[in-house]
């Protein structure tokens, strides 16, 4: 889950068809592989990283269906990382988009 509170700006500085990699520094001062990094909003996996950067997989739907078409090499991006269970938590908060009605009416 996200808070929709962006903690840094990374910049891209590779992209290939299936993956990103990432110059960032906040972001990963306790990320591990597997963990989940929202970039621009959109919920991306940890696959790979070292000293200022990380690498995430992507797929062409995602790619196509997101703003990551629109990245080039240089580009800033926003970044969040997921909520810890014990983190205060801010922003609005971002699960999942749902049809499912909050309400009867």
């Amino acid at each position: 889950m996200f808070t929709g509170i962006v903690e840094e700006q990374g910049i891209i500085t590779s992209i290939s068809p299936n993956g990103l990699i990432i110059e960032a520094s906040r972001v990963l001062e306790d990320s591990e592989i597997k963990d989940s990094i929202a970039i621009d909003g959109i919920c991306l996996t940890v696959t790979d990283s070292g000293p200022g950067w990380f690498r995430v997989d992507t797929i062409a739907e995602t790619i196509r269906r997101t703003r990551l078409s629109q990245l080039t090499v240089g580009s800033p991006v926003n970044l969040e990382r997921s909520l810890l269970a014990t983190a205060r938590i801010g922003g609005s908060h971002r699960l999942r988009r749902s049809s499912i009605p909050l309400f009867a009416t």
